[in-house]
């Protein structure tokens, strides 16, 4: 994933991308940050499954 589509999916959630890039992160660094992100919006929405079912 390049870093031009990690900074898209960043601001399609919501995320201030000047802020993120203006801290200069790597693309390692970026990844980490969006699997991050990815991984807890994942746990949030199976949490608000398993208290809606």
């Amino acid at each position: 994933m390049t870093a031009d589509k990690i900074y898209e999916n960043l601001k399609a959630l919501g995320v201030n991308i000047d802020a993120v890039k203006n801290c200069s992160p790597t693309i390692d660094e970026l990844k980490q940050f969006h699997n991050g992100i990815l991984s807890i919006l994942e746990r949030h929405q199976g949490n608000a499954q398993a208290y809606a079912s």
